[in-house]
């Protein structure tokens, strides 16, 4: 405990006093952006980006709400074509029923 002390007071006393240049964090960024850039590839950069997104819940209720909205659509879709296909089927056996060559064993 007593260190700590010691050390701390040691520390509040030491001054830099080593000119530093003028751009030298954006510079230092700068460098850090450009080697990050290089290495990923842009599969890596997307992936990064839209994962960081994510973390906005804004951003993922708009994703879940653009997924529900394209299953429904896409059910819908199914379900009228589906629709249409059993509605040609029960028309042709109506008209088979109705249709007194079609008993007889004659094509019209």
């Amino acid at each position: 405990m007593n260190t700590d002390k010691n050390l701390k007071q040691l520390l509040s006393t030491w001054e830099v006093d080593v000119p530093i240049p003028r751009r030298f964090q954006a510079d230092v960024w700068a460098k850090i952006a450009a080697q990050e850039s290089c290495s990923r590839s842009l599969w890596d950069r997307l992936r990064d980006a839209v994962s960081f997104d994510f973390y906005r819940p804004q951003f993922a209720a708009a994703v879940v709400t653009l997924g529900l909205m394209l299953g429904i659509g896409a059910g819908y879709v199914n379900a009228q074509n589906s629709n249409a296909m059993v509605g040609r089927q029960l028309e042709a056996r109506y008209m088979q029923t109705i249709n007194p060559l079609a008993h007889a064993g004659h094509s019209s």
